[in-house]
């Protein structure tokens, strides 16, 4: 049997699981707007703790990660601060999330800032941010997914077809089941992924260079490749503030919205303190990966595409294919939620706001499932238009992501904090993000994220000191109640 048709039926096995799960939280869950959205902010620290991983690793971990590695070497070391500093804010924003979310019924985050800030157009623009910036984010999912099948059937599966069939399965199982599904389904893509980057991680490595030992292998690449493992002079204003885009994983909306679904804040709390275990040790075989792929590979134009790669060159059919679809899991596992929580900021915000307000349950689950459908084959076609490097896409969607952070600090810890100070902050952020992307790229070598975050900081804070502050009723409803709960003997 031929290696491709081995991944094949591996691939087919694992998406019939996939939708036999979605179809499993059809009959479980109430499937009204709450259910579907948040899972009935029901779930226990198992599948909240692998929603959450995997939800946080993505293609980005899973191929990204390798292609730079290989291609850029230990610059790489920058990202590994989203793997503590996420899970940090989310013990020290998530558990008032959650309190918020629970005592008020708020979905997405621009439910708790439009609220806060006694504001639609708070409201609009932090939709219209989420989606913008989620919708690239499931673009680099398909993308991820588009080459591991054009790669594992030998290029039977074009890429294009490989985003549309991942596409259409993830529909399936999430149209079924809503975030109940999408969160069942990560447990086994979770712990699918983890083992199986390990497990063909090393092997693949000692296939390769015979040896999976990470000091002979630094050693191996000291002496062929040397500029790998030495961050360039040129090179270190981006490496240091990489990491402060990367930091907009912590309240990118699905992160932000799967605090909503645990059951108690205990919860939150044991996750944000033992998901680094996993989050970190995730990425130490994509080094071995990477370093061997540069070893033993011919020049790879898509650094992407090493892992997969490696596989179909160094492990046995059904390793390759089990390793694959670990990768898919990658994919799977970020855009599931990825696509429910674009349709919750667009259904919740600004259909049900806006649109038609008094629309029944039934009409606004509709409206949700139909939406899921549009943004997913919106990213497929951003993924064929603008392909890009993963890790590119990623960062961007990230930097944009985190221009929320100073008006939920000012929601849950300072009073102070203003509609007219959220509103500025959030334009001069996003204005500054594109400039800084696009017109004048990285001034000083310094990430766009980095220029925006701290010029929306900065506006944020002096505009809400030169405005009145939130009258008594909100101060009470927000930090009063979060005061007397969180301080509560």
């Amino acid at each position: 049997m031929e290696a491709w048709t081995v991944v094949l039926g591996v691939m087919i096995a694992y998406c019939i699981a996939c939708l036999v799960i979605g179809y499993a939280g059809l009959k479980v869950g109430k499937i009204d707007v709450e259910d579907f959205f948040l899972g009935g902010r029901s779930f226990g620290f198992a599948v909240a703790y692998l929603l959450y991983v995997s939800t946080f690793h993505s293609s980005f971990a899973f191929m990204g990660s390798v292609g730079w590695i290989y291609s850029m070497g230990i610059t790489f070391f920058a990202t590994f601060s989203s793997c503590i500093v996420s899970p940090l804010m989310y013990y020290v924003l998530g558990y008032r999330i959650w309190l918020l979310g629970k005592k008020h019924g708020f979905i997405t985050p621009a439910d708790l800032l439009g609220d806060y800030y006694q504001s639609n157009l708070v409201r609009v623009i932090i939709s219209i941010l989420g989606l913008v910036f989620v919708i690239p984010y499931i673009q680099a999912q398909m993308i991820g997914a588009g080459y591991i099948l054009e790669i594992g059937t030998g290029g039977r599966i074009p890429y294009l077809w490989g985003c549309i069939i991942l596409l259409a399965v993830i529909m399936g199982y999430v149209w079924l089941g809503g975030l109940r599904a999408a969160a069942w389904t990560d447990v086994l893509q979770g712990v699918l992924m983890f083992a199986t980057v390990w497990i063909g991680g090393i092997f693949v490595t000692y296939a390769a260079l015979g040896t999976t030992d990470f000091t002979t292998v630094f050693q191996k690449i000291e002496q062929t490749y040397p500029k790998l493992l030495v961050v360039p002079d040129a090179y270190w204003p981006v490496y240091t503030t990489l990491f402060i885009s990367l930091v907009g994983i912590s309240i990118y909306p699905p992160i932000w919205m799967s605090a909503y679904t645990a059951r108690s804040p205990k919860i939150l709390k044991w996750l944000s303190v033992t998901s680094p275990l996993y989050l970190i040790w995730f990425y130490l075989p994509c080094f071995l990966v990477a370093w061997a792929g540069k070893i033993a590979l011919p020049p790879v134009a898509r650094p992407d595409t090493v892992f997969p790669l490696m596989l179909m060159k160094y492990a046995p059919a059904w390793l390759a294919a089990l390793t694959l679809a670990g990768g898919i899991a990658a994919c799977m596992s970020t855009a599931d939620a990825q696509l429910v929580s674009c349709s919750a900021m667009f259904t919740r915000d600004l259909y049900q706001r806006f649109i038609k307000p008094d629309a029944k349950a039934k009409t606004i689950l509709l409206v949700g499932r139909t939406l899921i459908v549009i943004f997913g084959f919106v990213s497929v076609a951003l993924a064929l238009l603008v392909p890009g490097l993963i890790v590119s896409v990623v960062a961007l969607a990230l930097g944009g992501c985190l221009q929320m952070m100073p008006s939920l600090i000012g929601a849950v810890y300072w009073p102070r904090g203003t509609k007219a100070g959220a509103v500025s902050g959030l334009v001069v952020g996003i204005v500054v993000l594109v400039l800084t992307q696009f017109i004048w790229p990285g001034p000083f070598g310094i990430m766009s994220g980095a220029w925006a975050i701290i010029s929306n900081s900065l506006v944020y804070v002096l505009v809400s000191y030169a405005t009145k502050p939130p009258s008594e009723e909100v101060r009470a409803k927000f930090h009063g109640y979060l005061n007397s709960v969180v301080h509560k003997p």
